[in-house]
C-alpha cells in the first residue's frame, strides 16, 4: 500500500481538511494525516534498512570465495528485495560500461537461479527446459528423454501458463507453449 501514500493522496486529504467546516472532523482528519505520515515514514525507514541489508549481502557474495555456500546459509535473505538490488547493480554496471562488474553480477544471478531451480518439482524444471528450447528438434528430444515427466500436472501447468501468456499479450510465448 505504500505507493498509494503519494503526493496526490496527501494533497486530497489536505484539501478535505481545509474544506471541512466541522472543527472536530477537521481535527480528526489532521490527526489522521499525521498518523499516516508517521506510518509512511516508518515504512520508508524499514524499506531503506532492508535494501541496505540486501546490498550488504550482495557485496558479501561478490567478495566471497564461495558465494554459493553463503547464499545457502543466508537463503532467507535472497528475496525479491535482494533481486531488486542485484538487478539495479547490473543495470548500473552496464550503464557505466563496467563489464567486469557486470560479469560478476551476472554470475551471482545465474548461481541463484540455478539454486532456485534445484528446489522446484521435476515437472516445473522440465517445463523450464521446454520453454528454453529453441527448436522443434530440441523440444522433441526433451519430450522423448523426459516422457516420464509428461503427466497431468505438467499439462495443467502448461495450459495455465499458455492462457496467462495470451491474457498478458505474450502471443509468441503462448504459441511456443502450445507447440
Amino acid at each position: 500500500g505504500r505507493p498509494l501514500l503519494d503526493y496526490r493522496f496527501f494533497q486530497t486529504l489536505t484539501s478535505r481538511i481545509e474544506s471541512e467546516s466541522d472543527s472536530d472532523e477537521r481535527e480528526r482528519l489532521t490527526a489522521l494525516r499525521k498518523q499516516v505520515l508517521d506510518v509512511r515514514d516508518r515504512l520508508d525507514q524499514v524499506t531503506r534498512a532492508l535494501y541496505e541489508e540486501r546490498a550488504a549481502l550482495l557485496r558479501d557474495m561478490l567478495l566471497s570465495d564461495d558465494p554459493e555456500a553463503l547464499a545457502r546459509r543466508r537463503s532467507q535473505e535472497v528475496d525479491q528485495a535482494f533481486f531488486n538490488v542485484l538487478a539495479a547493480n547490473m543495470e548500473e554496471a552496464q550503464a557505466a560500461g563496467d563489464q567486469e562488474a557486470l560479469n560478476s553480477l551476472q554470475a551471482i544471478w545465474a548461481l541463484l537461479l540455478s539454486m532456485m531451480e534445484q528446489t522446484l518439482p521435476p515437472e516445473v524444471r522440465f517445463f523450464n527446459r521446454l520453454m528454453a528450447a529453441e527448436s522443434e528438434a530440441q523440444i522433441d528430444e526433451l519430450l522423448h528423454d523426459g516422457r516420464d515427466l509428461v503427466n497431468e500436472r505438467l499439462m495443467q501447468l502448461m495450459e495455465e501458463t499458455e492462457a496467462s501468456m495470451r491474457e498478458e499479450g505474450e502471443a509468441e510465448t503462448a504459441d511456443h507453449l502450445a507447440r
